[in-house]
């Protein structure tokens, strides 16, 4: 199956094509025969950072790890399945799961931040936003450091 993405703004309630030769020529050179092509827009969104990703594990799953004693890997279960929930219904059977984090988007993973946050708070947790966390990063990755150089020796 033949396909050509590109990248444009609705304003006002019009496209614009951002790379429109590109487009053209994309366009052009797979469909070179006639035929019936269908098309859908939809609103980009971006996936969790990188940096939203070292925060969830290396700040908040941490701080509730040490605070219940349960492993991140667990909080991270925990946590899915409280505000990430998904029902299903299989025959007669209901089933409720925690769904993934790795699909929510920029904004998603923020209002998910807060709800850990909050949940946290009522744990008696203070769990920092991202950018008050940055010093925990940098002590965290230096003592990744050390553990490899230690782990070599």
């Amino acid at each position: 199956m033949q396909k050509v993405l590109f990248i444009g703004n609705a304003r006002n309630g019009k496209l614009e094509i951002l790379d429109k030769d590109k487009f053209r020529n994309d366009f052009a050179e797979a469909f070179k025969e006639d035929v019936v092509v269908e098309g859908v827009i939809e609103k980009q969104s971006r996936s969790r950072t990188n940096q939203q990703n070292r925060w969830l594990w290396g700040v908040a799953y941490k701080i509730l790890s040490d605070h219940t004693g349960y492993t991140p890997e667990e909080i991270h279960e925990i946590i899915k399945y409280k505000f990430l929930r998904k029902h299903y219904t299989v025959g007669d059977e209901q089933y409720d799961v925690g769904s993934t984090t790795t699909t929510l988007s920029t904004v998603e993973f923020s209002e998910y931040k807060e709800k850990i946050q909050r949940f946290g708070a009522t744990l008696g947790c203070n769990i920092p936003d991202p950018n008050e966390s940055d010093s925990i990063f940098n002590t965290l990755n230096q003592e990744l450091d050390l553990q490899k150089q230690e782990t070599k020796e």
